[in-house]
């Protein structure tokens, strides 16, 4: 037997033919418990939180790159990280180009190294250098989008959710051209009624979640129409329908793969079939103990999700239960079932940390009690550092006779209380035998004695804490003192 042969053979070991290699991939089965990749530690804004995660992007590095919509941050996680780093935005919600509000999808364009962003909440799609922060582009303004994708050839494809229509568009084109719906709010082949999440294969064909109508669409390049390929039959939760879909890809052998957003599974559809399987969330939508929606040093508010089923025993309510780590003894904390899926503990103990559980409880009895993901320490609130009366429009003057000293008096909120740099034109000023630097009480101040000519310059202030980090500027301009009058 030649080598040939033995290659031959062996490829058809491994994979099979084509109709084997066909069927047995429609027999994978994909592990129904995930790991947590990024996030998990309940709804929250410091780095190792994310509060409401739409679109992501996984490069090369398998590093995730993550619409933090309620955030108002992209952050990216690198592989085994236990928190984020915040790569746009993060920096109030407002709209400026370095700024965003509720972005919503995050694609990678290879060509021009950026990231492209929807920017939901300023009805805009952004080109976002990382190395280079100060050039950061406009791409297509007035845009409620959800959906990003790019082709091959380095088209930019988005979803236009109010005039249910898609267009691509090509470098310095704000208009775009249109490619799929525009024929107004409808369910025939050539309208959309809310296009979310998009996806172009090899062959810049475009799938589209098409939310209400319940289905995936498919436009070919030129098309006038598109072809239903997943869902179209109503909106339920048989293996036939979707009810609105959302996140939509399809990989190398035409499989499509939808996240069923409100039947809370990922379903994948083969070609020519009339429906699909599930592949992730088969057990529907999960029951479980949340973390923290708020906390202060002496209470702490819990939020859970109801069970998917009662059995046809209705839940008259749930029982919380707490425990100081390191102990054993559980405190029934609620002694009336509460109907609601949140409630607020009291009467801890500041910097204690504790453990809580949760169970239903209909006409039989308690059922079993789910646990919080790890402790929960009492302790104030966190806030991100951010310096008061500065404006980030208006840069703020100090003016300093020569040889008196300079005071600059920067107040703040921000817990844990941040970590405090002041600097000139750039570099560090630290504290030594002459210069200052004090925080106490929500105001950082440096004083630097006897100041000189030379001493006008661009001050600023770093703010940092684990949530983030702010710097302020202030124009420091010395005057000589004027001649003694004869």
């Amino acid at each position: 037997m030649d080598q040939q042969q033995t290659k031959l053979e062996t490829h058809e070991e491994l994979f099979g033919s084509a109709n084997s290699r066909e069927i047995q991939i429609k027999k994978t089965k994909f592990k129904q418990f995930a790991i947590t990749v990024a996030g998990g530690n309940g709804y929250g804004d410091r780095l190792d939180h994310l509060s409401n995660p739409e679109g992501i992007f996984i490069d090369n590095d398998k590093s995730i790159y993550i619409a933090d919509s309620l955030n108002n941050r992209i952050v990216k996680w690198k592989l085994n990280s236990n928190t984020g780093e915040i790569i746009a935005g993060g920096n109030r919600k407002e709209n400026q180009n370095n700024q965003l509000n509720h972005p919503i999808n995050i694609i990678f364009d290879k060509e021009n190294n950026s990231f492209i962003i929807s920017d939901w909440g300023n009805e805009r799609v952004i080109r976002y250098f990382h190395q280079n922060q100060t050039s950061q582009q406009i791409i297509i303004s007035n845009i409620y989008c959800l959906g990003l994708t790019i082709d091959k050839n380095g088209f930019i494809y988005a979803s236009d959710w109010i005039n249910h229509e898609v267009r691509r568009y090509k470098q310095g084109d704000g208009e775009g051209e249109l490619v799929a719906g525009g024929n107004d709010q409808g369910n025939q082949l050539n309208q959309l009624n809310g296009p979310t999440f998009i996806f172009a294969d090899d062959d810049c064909s475009l799938y589209i979640s098409d939310s209400f109508n319940h289905r995936v669409m498919k436009w070919e390049k030129d098309a006038k129409e598109g072809i239903v390929v997943a869902g179209g039959n109503d909106v339920g939760d048989s293996l036939k329908q979707l009810n609105s879909p959302s996140g939509v890809i399809v990989d190398h052998l035409g499989q499509i793969y939808v996240a069923d957003m409100k039947n809370h599974r990922v379903m994948r559809w083969c070609k020519g079939d009339e429906e699909g399987e599930i592949v992730v969330g088969e057990n529907g939508e999960g029951s479980q103990l949340n973390g923290p929606r708020e906390h202060t040093s002496e209470l702490i508010t819990l939020q859970w999700t109801r069970p998917q089923s009662d059995g046809k025993n209705p839940v008259r309510g749930y029982l919380v239960e707490k425990k100081e780590k390191e102990t054993d003894q559980c405190i029934l904390v609620n002694r009336q079932p509460v109907a609601g899926a949140e409630y607020t503990v009291a009467g801890l103990v500041d910097g204690k940390e504790y453990e809580f559980c949760v169970a239903a409880v209909n006409r039989a009895s308690p059922g079993e009690y789910a646990k919080a993901k790890g402790p929960i320490q009492a302790r104030p609130p966190d806030v991100a550092s951010h310096a008061v009366d500065f404006s980030a429009f208006t840069l703020k003057e100090i003016i300093v006779r020569a040889g008196e000293d300079l005071k600059t008096t920067v107040p703040f909120v921000g817990s844990p209380t941040p970590q405090v740099t002041f600097a000139k034109n750039g570099d560090e000023i630290k504290p030594d035998g002459n210069n200052q630097v004090t925080v106490k009480d929500g105001i950082a101040e440096l004083i630097v004695p006897k100041v000189k000519g030379g001493d006008t310059d661009l001050y600023s202030c770093t703010l940092k804490n684990h949530l983030g980090q702010e710097t302020v500027q202030m124009k420091v301009i010395v005057v000589d003192k004027p001649d003694t009058p004869e």
